[in-house]
């Protein structure tokens, strides 16, 4: 059932409208209902205006949200929410996010305030998407699974932190991503493949970018039968791999340079190496190694572990230094804290492989690397101040 649908027959399933400039519902359970369809940056001008705002009350809502005007499916979520107005417009504040409705679209059209989701909206939502994600195998194309939220790539930050909850959520119930990278992308289009084993993969398009996902095998024959998925050697998916990390985690420019050289400074047809076919992908934690073993299966390790087994890799990694170099001047404030996560992770990535390795010259490597990096990050602190 659409969103549109939905809201255009809600006298019929029960709901009554009890706010027009909202489009604000109510049920025979005195439940409160408000749906939003997109997403736009909300005026600051008119939140700081504050003795022109009317406060009208308190009130519990289920937020029905859903980001896009033609989806097909939506999130569901409580909050406590109080309602300002001024002449025509209104103003719904709470839990972190902010819905005005100075223009009237549409019959449900409204506007969410850009880049609002705090921490508290993003756990919560990922839980309830995860509660709901099995219903919606059984009920829906496997291809709205990855659309139920879409962010602007610019709001990485956020990514991290939604995506995080939203594997944990999910990964109890049967779907999870196959690694790391799954984490930070938008979501898009997805087509479900399968290897010899029947283990169920999923290719999510997201532009020119590509991500792999993995579905457990007792959903794979309901998938075939029911949507005609096509089988795919999971040797065919891995061809594919090399395009995963070219998307924005951190910065394009940053993740090129780093997978370039890893890539560049590994011999993948080594004797070592290439019945494994190592490939590098990133993690929020470590730079992991995803390998295909026999061309149907394949596993994921650790720089330690991939060294082991790939000890050229070590020796060639003495430069990693280069993977900290940030651009020396920001914008905003809102963009540094963004380089700062990221690099901050990037930083504990090095420190682990300076803590696990005996190399006393990739150590040296390193320590300048965190010291070069600090001393920019206060050179940047003193440009945004």
């Amino acid at each position: 059932m659409s969103l549109e649908f939905l809201v255009e027959n809600m006298s019929e399933e029960g709901f009554t409208k009890i706010d027009d400039a909202l489009d604000i519902y109510t049920n025979e359970r005195g439940e409160h209902y408000m749906f939003v369809t997109k997403k736009v940056p909300l005026p600051t001008e008119l939140l700081n205006d504050e003795e022109r705002w009317t406060f009208e009350g308190q009130k519990h809502f289920k937020i029905v949200l859903s980001l896009r005007l033609d989806a097909s499916h939506c999130i569901v979520y409580n909050s406590v929410a109080k309602i300002y107005s001024y002449e025509s417009t209104k103003i719904l504040t709470g839990c972190g996010f902010n819905i005005h409705a100075p223009f009237r679209l549409d019959s449900h059209c409204h506007y969410l305030q850009e880049c609002a989701f705090n921490d508290y909206i993003l756990r919560h939502t990922a839980e309830a998407i995860g509660e709901n994600l099995i219903y919606r195998l059984k009920s829906l194309d496997i291809r709205e699974i990855y659309k139920i939220v879409y962010f602007e790539k610019r709001d990485v930050g956020i990514l991290k932190y939604f995506y995080s909850y939203l594997a944990d959520a999910l990964q109890d119930r049967g779907i999870f991503y196959a690694y790391g990278p799954g984490k930070y992308m938008c979501p898009g289009e997805v087509l479900i493949a399968c290897d010899e084993d029947l283990q169920l993969f999923g290719e999510t398009l997201y532009e020119d970018k590509k991500l792999l996902i993995s579905v457990e095998q007792k959903y794979e024959k309901w998938l075939i039968e029911n949507f005609h998925m096509q089988r795919l050697r999971v040797a065919d998916v891995l061809e594919n791999i090399e395009s995963i990390v070219q998307c924005d985690l951190f910065d394009d420019k940053l993740l090129g340079r780093v997978y370039s050289y890893l890539l560049a400074n590994a011999d993948l047809e080594s004797e070592a190496l290439h019945q494994k076919k190592i490939l590098p992908v990133f993690d929020q934690d470590q730079i992991l190694f995803v390998s295909g073993f026999e061309e149907d299966v394949y596993y994921l390790y650790d720089a330690q572990e991939a060294f082991s087994f790939a000890p050229n890799l070590k020796e060639k990694i003495d430069t990693l230094h280069e993977i900290v170099t940030f651009p020396d001047t920001f914008n905003r404030y809102e963009e540094l804290g963004i380089k700062e996560y990221n690099q901050r992770n990037i930083l504990q990535k090095l420190k682990k492989i300076s803590q696990s390795t005996e190399d006393r010259t990739l150590k040296t490597e390193i320590s300048k690397a965190i010291l070069n990096q600090r001393k920019i990050d206060a050179e940047n602190w003193n440009i945004v101040q």
